[in-house]
């Protein structure tokens, strides 16, 4: 092997393997099926000229060139490429001994880069964007905790750009993401940047293969190809866009989730929103939501809407380009599907959470506004016994001058009002609280809502939503 020439292309050991497997006739079962990183490898060896690629998807093909097929052995171009790499270098040797002898001449300046004075490079808007956020994901990081920024107004472009940069900076750890969220009227400060779960982290990233021929169709798909009305795709490129339905709704029921078509999602949503008697051929029903995919077809061109329902405004569009197809954005389409099922899926953990919390706190209001109605009504009995004490004190005082008054009356007539006025007494007696200590004793009886209602600062004393 020393005596023969080799090739000038280098291999790394991948590249090797693959292309060994390519030699071979590409036998099946050594790479996976679900990984598509020696066909990387292969398009690195196409570019060298050592295989041939055709196809897509279960189409794709490799074939072995003449120079893969040599290779580590020089081909005819190898050997031509090393010559000339040679003879180059005897050029440079015979030149490099000619000038050993001579001192080196200095190169000489040109005027105008003599007079050129550098300049540092100013950084772009982006740049400074993309630092900006990096500084204040590290600050966010490093605190630990929501930071309120209190100087700072950015209009809502510059505020959009910045949630841009903040999922491409390198600071933020895996599965968050910086937020910038305005102020109310009532908070301190313009901004609040904090970080939030970031799901597109979370999701995988799985490759959709759409068949070239399906023996039976997804009921969603079928129903899609039978449709005698009005139809949104073109009748020459309907078979394709059945095929890439039927391939969504086989692969979101690997995924355990439920598939509707078009006609089972109008009954269920009937009435509901016009959106869903539009055109989504395809359903995904969720326990959140329901996500539908919209298709149809523009100058030959196939499109696709998904949403909740899809609609033209605010919805993901994906379709055909010139160098990408519909049928190669199917995994984008079900990355944003696992985004939105995460989103909710947080959205409604975090009202779960609130809810808990205005629960606790509205329990604890309830408390303590229970304790503040019983010193309430203590107080207020114990301030009733105060005057009515004084009260007493009046009316005692009074009955001592009656009684005095009444000696003037005659003997018979007096007796009565003495014997009135000793029932007052009695009656004074026990509505003292001096003389009845029983008295002191309040009555504290369950408070009713509305009772309770001056002492919760705001809560309803009928729930934490005011029920």
């Amino acid at each position: 092997m020393n005596d023969v020439q080799r090739s000038m292309v280098e291999l790394n050991a991948a590249q090797i393997k693959v292309l060994d497997w390519i030699k071979e006739g590409c036998p099946a079962g050594v790479f996976p099926e679900d990984n598509f990183s020696h066909r990387i490898s292969a398009k690195a060896l196409e570019s060298r000229g050592m295989v041939r690629i055709s196809g897509h998807g279960k189409t794709w093909r490799a074939s072995v060139t003449e120079r893969g097929k040599a290779w580590p052995v020089a081909t005819a171009e190898d050997k031509a490429a090393i010559e000339i790499s040679r003879r180059a270098a005897e050029v440079d040797a015979k030149a490099s001994a000619e000038n050993a002898g001579k001192l080196p001449r200095p190169a000489r300046i040109p005027v105008e880069q003599r007079r050129r004075i550098p300049v540092a490079k100013e950084l772009s808007r982006a740049e400074k964007r993309q630092r900006l956020v990096d500084d204040l994901t590290k600050r966010v990081l490093l605190e630990d905790k929501p930071i309120v920024l209190m100087e700072e107004r950015w209009e809502y472009n510059e505020l959009d750009w910045m949630r841009k940069a903040a999922e491409k900076s390198a600071e933020r750890p895996h599965g968050q993401v910086l937020a910038i969220r305005s102020t109310g009227w009532r908070e301190e400060g313009n901004y609040v940047i904090s970080l939030e779960p970031c799901f597109r982290d979370l999701v995988e990233v799985v490759e959709i293969e759409v068949p070239d021929r399906v023996g039976k169709y997804h009921s969603a798909a079928k129903e899609f190809l039978d449709e005698k009305g009005w139809h949104p795709v073109d009748k020459d490129i309907r078979p394709r866009a059945a095929r890439i339905l039927h391939a969504m709704a086989k692969e979101a029921e690997r995924r355990g989730i439920n598939v509707l078509s078009r006609s089972a999602a109008k009954k269920k949503h009937r009435g509901n929103d016009r959106g869903w008697h539009s055109g989504s051929w395809i359903v995904f029903e969720t326990e959140h939501r329901d996500y539908g995919f919209e298709i149809w077809s523009s100058k030959g061109q196939l499109n696709m809407r998904q949403g909740d329902p899809p609609s033209s405004y605010g919805s993901t569009t994906f379709g055909d380009r010139k160098i990408v197809r519909l049928e190669d954005r199917l995994a984008e389409a079900f990355v944003r599907f696992e985004i939105w099922r995460l989103e909710q899926a947080y959205r409604k953990e975090q009202w779960r959470l609130e809810q808990e919390r205005k629960q606790r706190a509205w329990e604890a209001a309830m408390a303590k506004a229970r304790v503040a109605y019983v010193e309430h009504v203590k107080w207020e009995h114990f301030k009733g016994l105060s005057n009515t004490s004084g009260t007493i004190e009046q009316h005692r005082q009074f009955l001592e001058l009656s009684r005095q008054a009444i000696d003037r009356l005659p003997e018979a007539e007096r007796q009565v009002t003495a014997d009135y006025l000793g029932e007052m007494e009695v009656v004074i007696d026990s509505l003292d609280p001096l003389v009845s200590p029983e008295l002191f004793t309040p009555e504290i009886k369950e408070p009713k809502e509305s009772e309770l209602e001056p002492f919760l600062h705001g809560w309803s004393p009928y729930g934490p939503d005011g029920r």
